[in-house]
């Protein structure tokens, strides 16, 4: 349960390369819920961005790239990148048009965490439960209402 040694040396890893560029970008997912405290199996990371600053991550990152930026096959408006740090998957979710996450960036609803010795903008847990909810995550759902209780 929580965040593996690998998983916590990857998530530090990206946030020092981002630190020194002015991107936008928030944890989300399992991996966000686990570094708020939830008890919860983290398998991979999600990082949301906007649709132009995943290009900008692709770049950065690019010796870890796993080939180039797709679309979603549930929603074309959503771009992806997919990175391998330390053996850790990491995908990166561009949503502008959507705007499931970025509709928070520069809101009290996208807090910074310290965690590790770097600062990680997490996901409010209750937009998270919003978020699971509208895509039926019933076990995501379930774990979080618990969580917040």
């Amino acid at each position: 349960m929580g965040l593996s040694e690998a998983q916590k040396k990857a998530l530090v890893f990206f946030a020092q390369k981002l630190k020194e560029f002015p991107i936008q970008w928030v944890l989300v997912g399992s991996a966000n819920l686990a570094l708020q405290g939830v008890k919860i199996n983290v398998n991979d990371i999600n990082i949301a961005t906007n649709n132009d600053d995943i290009f900008h991550i692709k770049n950065i990152f690019c010796d870890y790239c796993l080939g180039g930026i797709t679309r979603s096959k549930q929603d074309a408006d959503i771009l992806l990148c997919k990175l391998k740090i330390y053996g850790i998957d990491i995908l990166i979710l561009g949503d502008s048009k959507s705007k499931i996450y970025t509709r928070y960036f520069g809101t009290p609803l996208i807090e910074k965490r310290y965690f590790l010795g770097e600062w990680i903008p997490c996901l409010d847990l209750e937009m998270e439960l919003r978020n699971y909810r509208l895509v039926g995550m019933k076990d995501k759902v379930d774990v979080l209402k618990e969580f917040l209780k």
